[in-house]
């Protein structure tokens, strides 16, 4: 596997996303609505995800 900056980010918003899916669909929102959701949300959750790594890295946490 990559360890770049956005490989990493990518397979956290990943991860992410299943998670959250599975959770939308287990308290009852469609499957149309929580793609579009999921959709609507991407951007936002991709920025975090980039966060997250910065300040993993920046503690010395990402591993090489």
């Amino acid at each position: 596997m990559d360890k770049d900056r956005d490989s990493v980010v990518n397979l956290m918003t990943r991860v992410f996303q299943n998670g959250n899916k599975m959770m939308c669909i287990q308290s009852g929102m469609s499957e149309e609505e929580t793609e579009e959701k999921m959709g609507q949300s991407l951007p936002s959750i991709t920025y975090l995800m980039g966060l997250v790594f910065d300040k993993l890295d920046e503690n010395n946490l990402i591993v090489e």
